[in-house]
């Protein structure tokens, strides 16, 4: 457990070390930092698979996790500056949206494959084990053998991200053009602020601060949360097949809310911030039965779990390319790699802060579910008291275009606030 969060936490850092300058890259064209980060990514995966000694997997691993956090910052932050470069106003939610879920498409997967392809270790005289294929038990006798079995489990496992990522960045060395040949809109063409510029202006500016501390607050807790809920529903006597499945079910419905929310937004401009309030109101309340489900202060049952988990991703993730093109929209002109960038960083402070607690001697797993409500719960009054303007939207979109959607004509500044 101390291993993998310090682990978590190395990558986190490296990452949000790395950040600046790989995302304010971005916008000079695409090519170059996508196509290193997909090389570090490989590079990363390949160094996991040399070896099964520990004297030499673990600096190994550990230098994996300092190349995947090279990558961190263009594979997360990236998808908002593609929509930006590639994409018309009336898409860039779309696209943002279906950029940003394919990630969380492979948190949902692995919270499935893990589990099936590398089986939990139980001690045999546990009385709260449940008959499973997919768990080995340990005797007396049989440490060694188990030992070997889950090595080469994990190897396998490791083996096949390996294969995905050279496939994936062989195919991107092959062909990824940094620029559109024409740009898509207006502020496509617009020149941006220089970088300390553009930093001076987001750290005066009170509306992207609002959306720095609500987006860490609920999706980087989120993250973390669920990066350790097998842990987290041990002690409630859940097993890692149970809360695998949890995982990538409230993954997909995640997903599927992030691209349906972003096309409607894309649909009906302006929309943005309600949109978010009832998310994070929806996610405040998911979690809340999720918790109280655990604790059985309400009945608890496998459908609680799965309903509210899916409930709380559904809503949480969802809000993520919401979160992404309202802080571009606020900030504007300062650049979109600067801005995405910076909201990537809010993710992983939070998320290490949600790590580094697990390092209090004795602390436990029991807080975690009641951090994620609370964290979820003050997002609302914050978006309530959100007032910002759709900057760049109101450059790319004439005022009788943005009226066919239904926005007021005469008062750009009433129908702008977020």
């Amino acid at each position: 457990m101390l291993l993998k969060n310090v682990a978590l936490s190395t990558r986190r850092f490296i990452h949000r070390l790395q950040l600046c300058d790989a995302i304010w890259s971005l916008w000079k064209g695409s090519r170059i930092p996508i196509v290193s980060s997909a090389f570090c990514i490989a590079l990363g995966t390949g160094l996991r698979i040399i070896s099964r000694e520990t004297t030499v997997a673990t600096p190994l691993i550990h230098i994996a996790q300092i190349l995947n956090g090279f990558a961190g910052p263009i594979a997360l932050s990236g998808p908002p500056i593609i929509s930006a470069l590639w994409f018309p106003p009336r898409q860039r939610t779309t696209s943002t949206a279906i950029t940003t879920i394919f990630s969380y498409l492979g948190v949902a997967t692995a919270f499935v494959l893990g589990p099936n392809m590398v089986y939990e270790i139980k001690n045999a005289t546990d009385t709260n084990t449940t008959p499973s294929n997919l768990v080995f038990f340990l005797n007396g006798t049989n440490s060694d053998e188990i030992r070997q079995k889950v090595g080469d489990q994990m190897w396998n496992f490791l083996l096949i991200e390996f294969i995905i990522a050279i496939v994936i960045f062989l195919f991107m060395l092959v062909y990824f053009p940094a620029k559109p040949k024409l740009p898509p809109s207006v502020s496509a063409s617009k020149d941006r602020m220089q970088f300390k510029a553009g930093v001076k202006s987001l750290i005066r500016n009170k509306n992207f601060w609002n959306l720095f501390i609500c987006y860490g607050a609920s999706t980087g807790i989120y993250a973390a949360w669920g990066a350790m809920l097998n842990v987290n529903l041990q002690s409630f006597n859940v097993d890692q097949i149970l809360a695998g499945w949890l995982g990538f079910y409230a993954n997909i419905a995640g997903c599927v809310a992030g691209v349906s929310l972003g096309f409607f937004s894309d649909i009906f401009a302006g929309k943005m911030k309600i949109s978010l309030i009832c998310m994070m109101i929806g996610s405040t309340a998911s979690f809340l039965w999720f918790t109280l489900v655990c604790f059985k202060y309400v009945p608890f049952s496998e459908a609680s779990l799965y309903i509210t988990s899916i409930l709380g991703g559904l809503f949480v993730n969802g809000a993520i390319p919401l979160y992404y093109e309202l802080n571009m929209e606020v900030c504007y002109p300062v650049p979109e790699g600067i801005t995405s960038g910076a909201l990537t960083m809010s993710n992983n402070a939070f998320g290490i802060f949600f790590l580094l607690l697990f390092l209090i001697p004795n602390i436990g797993s029991l807080w975690t579910n009641w951090l994620l409500v609370g964290c979820c719960a003050v997002c609302v009054p914050l978006l309530l008291f959100f007032s910002g303007r759709y900057n760049r939207l109101e450059l790319d979109i004439p005022e009788e275009k943005i009226n066919a959607n239904g926005l007021q004509k005469d008062s750009l500044d009433n129908t702008n606030k977020a």
